[in-house]
Formats: structure tokens, C-alpha cells, sequence
């Protein structure tokens, strides 16, 4: 049962961590919107936090299949 949970925690983490680099990715508006844009720190700041989710997600779902 704990295995079960466990497993939908990680899993979800990274789904919400790769929903996170794909909605950084798609804020792009290739300079029709530059008043609304991100700076560049922030992107990768976004891109950084979702990476990490995401790799604690896989590395979680890794380590619950042994």
C-alpha cells in the first residue's frame, strides 16, 4: 500500500516537474510580447526548479521499483 502511494507521489512530481519546463518553454512569444516576457534569470530559474522536480520524480519511481 505505502509502495502504491509512494509511487503516485513520484510520479507526480514529475509530471508537475515536466508540465513545469514545458510551460517555461511555451512562455516564449518570439519578441511579440517582451513587455509581458520573462528575463532571462527567471527562465532559468523556472527551468532549473522543474528539472529538479522532475529528476526527484524518477529518481523516487526508480527506487520504489526495487
Amino acid at each position: 500500500m505505502v509502495q502504491k502511494i509512494m509511487k503516485f507521489v513520484f510520479g507526480t512530481l514529475a509530471f508537475v516537474g515536466f508540465l513545469i519546463i514545458l510551460g517555461t518553454a511555451g512562455a516564449d512569444c518570439d519578441g511579440k510580447c517582451m513587455d509581458r516576457a520573462m528575463s532571462l534569470g527567471d527562465t532559468m530559474m523556472w527551468i532549473a526548479i522543474g528539472l529538479t522536480t522532475l529528476g526527484v520524480g524518477v529518481v523516487g519511481l526508480f527506487a520504489c521499483n526495487d
